[in-house]
């Protein structure tokens, strides 16, 4: 997959005075009714908000009002703001936000019968906030390249900031549970871009996009019926967002989306890749340990394993030797056999986890001058992850 930048998810506003609102009671002064007696209670609201689901699709309307300058009536416009997704663009769902399909994305809004507005409308509304995501997928059966990967990010973590600790300002979370598996920085809902360097400040998260899709209820009924036929296994997301004026700024952005989704490549790339400046620690280089004193059954089998590893990766009969992964996976599979197209067992996947992890530490223990073989997981799994983001992630 490894698929390019792009737009995963944006707030916008569009003047409501572009905008047709259908029979929704959006919009609409209402008040209650007694079911029972058929009495109207006292007072009534102005209906702001609309949510339309389906097949795991949601999509949220709202009118709210937009202010220039100070909080008055003169300064002010009313607006319909619109959460758009990646996932209104159903079977396209992976190409994320562009300026390629905008339009589907505008015939599938407008054909919910909630709200009409011109496609012009749209493009030249205002955009408040929006995460960038770029996706990198792994072939490979029974190992669980993702989780790996993430487990290895974790060492490269700033140093100063406190676990499971994710605010506005600074911090991160750790999830490795079965249905759950990422790696955040800050929190989504209030960090904001602030001060000179506003990138310090600005969320981002390494996730699991295949658990999600398998596990999450709404991602599940989502895949299953727009996503058949694809393939979804050992897909990695890193995505960010931008939300506030000093983002909008340092980035150098335009206020329409319109232009927003016409912006090069390299700026994509450059949102992705500069919080990651001080969420991680770049100069860190994680250290392989061995242990000279270890002995007796465990020490045999690490011996036993790297020789192998090493008569795998061997030339021989003129012919080069298999690389360091597929030697990995050769060992694995001799314990856990792939037997025609059954699917392992969440256990037999588990295990077969462990015996990779295991089967790479014997390598580790008894090959410490071989730094080529010892490679970091990520840059064994996911090379371009590496060399898109430019993280200069390594060990010695």
């Amino acid at each position: 997959m490894n698929s390019k930048p792009s737009i995963d998810s944006v707030f916008i506003q569009i003047p409501i005075s572009q905008v047709t609102l259908q029979d929704t009671l959006l919009g609409q002064r209402i008040a209650e009714v007694s079911l029972t007696s058929g009495q109207i209670a006292d007072g009534e609201r102005f209906k702001t908000q609309h949510y339309h689901k389906e097949n795991g699709i949601n999509t949220e309307f709202s009118i709210g009002t937009l202010y220039r300058g100070f909080k008055s009536g003169d300064n002010s416009e009313q607006v319909l703001q619109i959460k758009m997704t990646s996932k209104q663009l159903k079977e396209r769902y992976f190409e994320g936000i562009t300026s390629d399909n905008i339009s589907e994305i505008h015939t599938y809004l407008t054909g919910l019968g909630v709200v009409d507005f011109s496609l012009h409308s749209l493009l030249s509304s205002r955009w408040v906030d929006f995460d960038v995501k770029v996706d990198f997928q792994e072939q490979g059966k029974g190992v669980d390249y993702v989780r790996d990967t993430i487990s290895k990010l974790l060492k490269y973590v700033n140093p100063k900031y406190r676990s499971n600790s994710a605010t506005y300002r600074e911090g991160y979370s750790h999830f490795n549970k079965p249905n759950n598996c990422g790696l955040q920085f800050l929190d989504r809902k209030k960090a904001i871009g602030r001060s000179q360097k506003p990138y310090q400040n600005q969320f981002c998260k390494f996730y699991h996009k295949s658990l999600m899709l398998s596990s999450d209820k709404e991602s599940h009924k989502f895949a299953e019926t727009y996503l058949k036929g694809q393939n979804l296994d050992n897909i990695l997301r890193y995505e960010s967002a931008v939300k506030g004026n000093a983002l909008r700024e340092y980035y150098k952005l335009p206020s329409s989306l319109g232009k927003l989704l016409k912006v090069d490549e390299s700026t994509l790339h450059q949102i992705l890749r500069k919080p990651l400046e001080t969420h991680f620690d770049f100069d860190k280089v994680e250290k392989v340990k061995t242990d000279g004193k270890k002995t007796g059954k465990n020490f045999l089998w690490e011996k036993l394993v790297s020789d192998h590893l090493n008569e795998l990766m061997k030339p021989a009969n003129g012919q080069n030797g298999i690389n360091f992964d597929d030697a990995v996976a050769s060992l694995v599979n001799e314990a856990f056999p792939i037997e025609g197209d059954t699917p392992f067992t969440q256990l037999e996947r588990n295990q077969r986890y462990t015996l990779k992890t295991q089967i790479v530490n014997a390598w580790q223990t008894h090959q410490p001058n071989k730094k080529v073989a010892i490679k970091n997981a990520q840059l064994i799994a996911f090379p371009e992850l590496n060399k898109r983001l430019n993280l200069r992630l390594s060990y010695k």
